[in-house]
Formats: structure tokens, sequence, C-alpha cells
């Protein structure tokens, strides 16, 4: 039995494009951006809404580029 991963690359690079906006918007919304709300509650708050907003869109991402240049 062999397992393969070769879907990972194209998943973490999605879920990393989507949590890259996610997280800056969280960190600037007016009550869960505040500084009396703790670092983790934020996170956690914008792993959960990426997470989901990821299901949703999973199929609309573009393939990873070849090069580092081409994502560029």
């Amino acid at each position: 039995m062999t397992i393969n991963l070769d879907f990972l690359p194209a998943t973490v690079f999605a879920f990393l494009l989507v949590f890259a906006r996610v997280g800056a918007m969280v960190m600037s919304l007016p009550g869960i951006g505040d500084r009396n709300v703790p670092v983790a509650i934020r996170l956690a708050f914008a792993l959960a809404l990426t997470f989901t907003l990821y299901l949703v869109l999973k199929e609309r991402f573009p393939p990873i580029p070849p090069t580092l240049w081409a994502m560029l």
C-alpha cells in the first residue's frame, strides 16, 4: 500500500493564499482586531474562517506556478 501525497503542495498553496487575505482582514476588523482580544483568539478565528472559505472556493484556484518568478 502506498500513500499518494501529490495533492498536498497545491492544497497548501491555495490555503496560504486564502489565509494571507483572511488574516490581514481579521487583524484589521474593528471588534476582533483590538488589542484587548488575545492573539490566539484572532489566529483561531482567522484559521477557522480560512478553512471554511477554502472548502467553498477550492475548485476555483489556479494551479501552482512552475517557478518563483511566475508566482511573483
